[in-house]
């Protein structure tokens, strides 16, 4: 079964996950990321923080939906794999892109969500 976790194709995924480290530090609204050198995708919006757990199930008032970050996988399963992928987050905190899908197309371009 492919990792849905890194898959930016599977159905609702629109938030990513990633460590609070030198290569997302710089990350901000209204950047172009590029996953695997050929996806593209513009984030819409950035949330850090302290833990995946407190990304789940909430910190200051807000949390993420599980379902947008690893579908088909329960919290301790999500939590479980993130931790073993970046271990340093927990030292150093988690941050969350919301993405778009980026489209490009012979004569213009295309946003679509």
């Amino acid at each position: 079964m492919p990792n849905k976790l890194f898959s930016l194709l599977t159905k609702g995924k629109d938030l990513d996950a990633r460590a609070y480290d030198e290569t997302t530090t710089h990350i901000a609204a209204g950047d172009i990321v590029i996953f695997n050198r050929t996806k593209r995708r513009k984030v819409v919006a950035v949330r850090d923080y302290p833990t995946f757990l407190y990304m789940f199930e909430g910190y200051d008032g807000r949390s993420e939906p599980l379902k947008r970050i690893a579908p088909g996988m329960s919290v301790n399963e999500a939590i479980a794999l993130l931790r073993g992928v970046y271990p340093s987050a927990e030292r150093h905190g988690v941050r969350v892109l919301e993405l778009l899908t980026f489209y490009q197309g012979n004569a213009h371009k295309k946003w679509k969500k």
